[in-house]
């Protein structure tokens, strides 16, 4: 077994990013936890976070693409024949329901993949189709009708540098 190394970096499960320190042994994640030395979050990783090592190292976790074949089992196949085939596939949705029958939805994880959202949005309008969403679309709004109704908090926003607790 070789020495435990750690590693700065951040949590990509969310879009909050959070700063975190990864131990590594043998090239392979053995804990993720809060990185102390960070302001921003003052050493806090959510227990998700915590969890990347499971789900990076889990059995089932999957490393290629597969196919789900009719007896519900599966089998490996090639980046470009998913491709082909996934494309396929929309272009008869569309042929059949019209470009808004196809929609895409933005969650959480998401913020992790800047380019995600444009190049989504951008294959989506070019079907002809408008339905875009996202967490701010489907179950944030009333916060915002809420704040709008009632007003909003004035003193702004927490200064980070300051420690969150205490």
């Amino acid at each position: 077994m070789g020495c435990p190394e750690e590693k700065i970096s951040i949590c990509r499960f969310c879009h909050a990013a959070c700063p975190v320190t990864v131990t590594l042994e043998n090239g392979l994640p053995t804990a993720v936890a809060g990185n102390r030395a960070s302001p921003s979050y003052d050493g806090f990783c959510c227990t998700r976070g915590q969890a990347m090592v499971d789900l990076f190292r889990h059995p089932d976790r999957l490393l290629h693409s597969q196919r789900r074949l009719p007896d519900g089992s599966h089998e490996p196949v090639a980046s470009d024949t998913m491709m082909d085939e996934v494309a396929e596939r929309v272009r008869r949705i569309v042929a059949e329901h019209g470009p808004e029958s196809v929609a895409v939805y933005f969650g959480t994880a998401c913020g992790s993949y800047p380019l995600a959202s444009a190049f989504a949005s951008g294959w989506l309008l070019s079907l002809g189709s408008r339905m875009i969403f996202s967490s701010m679309t489907i179950d944030q709004p009333g916060k915002l009708i809420a704040g709008a109704m009632m007003g909003g908090w004035e003193a702004g926003p927490h200064g980070f540098p300051t420690p969150m607790s205490g």
